[in-house]
């Protein structure tokens, strides 16, 4: 070799990488005066083995006994040695050590390379853009489905680019570059599950559905008034009221998704006794004003329903109840908690308001049991805080600590016999002090005692309210 290297006897040579040595910069540095020569079959080059395969003894290695090619092996193997202080400290550890090849580092002084985008890149950054449209088509189903679908394309492809880019320029990243769709493909998955879907459920239940109004009092045999309240926020309630013959009367709401026709049952029966009934939609559903149902704040609806009633002149204002299904309920519960006219409560159905309710039960009463509830608690707590971005930044309260502000004034809680709405309910009436009243309705379905259960559940409901707003 014209660079004039030689072996040293005495270095270990086999803890350097080859690929290192085989590098194009490293074969640059080193010239040959001639070709080399046929590769020699193992054994026949004059190198001792150790009993493993291709292995070298470094002892017994002689510069006279070094063929052409194996002379060429061994000076790369020096050369590239020089070129590092790291290297150097290797070669002479191991020398002083007597070559233990199972102490050795590994060394591998080749920089990270470069990996230019390529078509497969490409491929994977379109597949992520396709995945943000269906994110972008899922919240444009509501409304805007051009501007939800064009912020999906343009969230897919920078999350693609930017996985792409990190893993191809930053060295720490690059020994894990061949893995980098899994981690995208892991983030992704993160991402769905503690905002994604959160989001998405916090978009559905704020931009109800409307039902149509198919039905009125009428058909009941009721004589009632159209009616149209506004609130203090200029959302425009409409409704259904009838008369009161006993001074008293009482609020009705409907659930989620539905409307004031719901309320028709409870009004029939609370009517026959002489109760002024008030049914309304709440805003964003039926005949109401208003495009988002805020979670953190309906109980604007019920304040604006109880300045209607007051000034009614045959109502009696010490005399006022409310009566709310599921979402209704809550509604009536955060009013009344803040309003103290609100004399008595029946509330059929509420459930959870926020992670604290749902943490007020044990994993076994929810319909996610075991570990699945502690991994899904992070998705719980997004969930409110998206509730209360898109509910105009109003705070969330959980039920639990409503109806302890309502106390001790008297609550009705009607639960039907499935998962956590039992195990909530329960809570609820205990913290709801003496004066609260539970009545659990086992194998029946959301809110729907009142037609499985007909005749008890009116019964039941009469008497509540006779002895919290007709007794003197």
């Amino acid at each position: 070799l014209s660079s004039g290297l030689h072996y040293a006897p005495g270095v270990c040579l086999r803890h350097v990488r080859v690929p290192y040595l085989y590098h194009p910069e490293n074969l640059s540095h080193v010239s040959l005066s001639q070709a080399l020569p046929p590769i020699p079959r193992p054994g026949k080059v004059g190198l001792g083995r150790t009993g493993r395969t291709n292995g070298l003894h470094p002892t017994r290695l002689s510069p006279l006994k070094i063929g052409g090619h194996t002379r060429f092996i061994v000076a790369l193997m020096a050369k590239a040695l020089s070129r590092t202080r790291r290297a150097g400290e290797a070669n002479r550890s191991a020398a002083d050590s007597g070559c233990e090849m199972s102490e050795l580092p590994i060394m591998n002084n080749t920089k990270p390379q470069d990996h230019p985008l390529s078509i497969h890149n490409w491929i994977a950054v379109i597949l992520n853009a396709v995945a943000g449209d269906v994110f972008g088509i899922a919240f444009g189903l509501f409304g805007n489905l051009s501007t939800w679908l064009i912020a999906g394309t343009l969230f897919g492809v920078v999350l693609g680019l930017a996985n792409e880019v990190l893993f191809s320029k930053i060295d720490k990243l690059a020994r894990w570059y061949r893995l980098r769709s899994v981690f995208l493909i892991l983030g992704e998955i993160l991402l769905i599950m503690y905002i994604g879907f959160p989001a998405r459920i916090a978009y559905w239940v704020t931009h109800p559905s409307r039902a149509p109004i198919v039905g009125s009092p009428a058909d009941v045999g009721l004589t009632y008034e159209d009616v149209a309240i506004p609130t203090t926020d200029g959302v425009i309630l409409q409704g259904w009221y009838v008369p009161s013959r006993n001074g008293a009367a009482i609020i009705t709401l409907h659930g989620y998704n539905r409307n004031r026709v719901d309320l028709l049952p409870y009004a029939e029966a609370l009517a026959e006794h002489g109760y002024g009934v008030l049914m309304l939609d709440l805003r964003a559903h039926g005949e109401s004003s208003g495009e988002v149902f805020p979670f953190a704040g309906p109980g604007l609806d019920v304040k604006a329903a109880m300045a209607y009633l007051r000034n009614r002149p045959e109502v009696d204002p010490e005399r006022i109840g409310a009566l709310g299904r599921s979402v209704g309920g809550h509604a009536i519960i955060r009013a009344a908690a803040e309003d103290e006219a609100i004399r008595a409560l029946l509330v059929d159905g509420v459930n959870m308001n926020t992670l604290d309710d749902l943490l007020l039960i044990s994993p076994a009463e929810t319909s996610i049991s075991g570990p699945f509830f502690w991994l899904a608690a992070p998705g719980y707590w997004v969930y409110d805080r998206m509730k209360e971005l898109m509910s105009g930044g109003i705070p969330l309260e959980s039920n639990g600590v409503l109806v302890s502000h309502v106390a001790p004034r008297p609550i009705f809680f009607v639960s039907a016999g499935r998962d956590e709405e039992r195990g909530l309910n329960r809570r609820y009436h205990l913290l709801a002090g003496s004066n609260a009243q539970l009545w659990e309705l086992p194998n029946t379905e959301h809110c729907a005692g009142i037609h499985t259960h007909a005749a008890e559940y009116k019964q039941r409901m009469l008497d509540f309210f006779d002895a919290n707003l007709l007794s003197e």
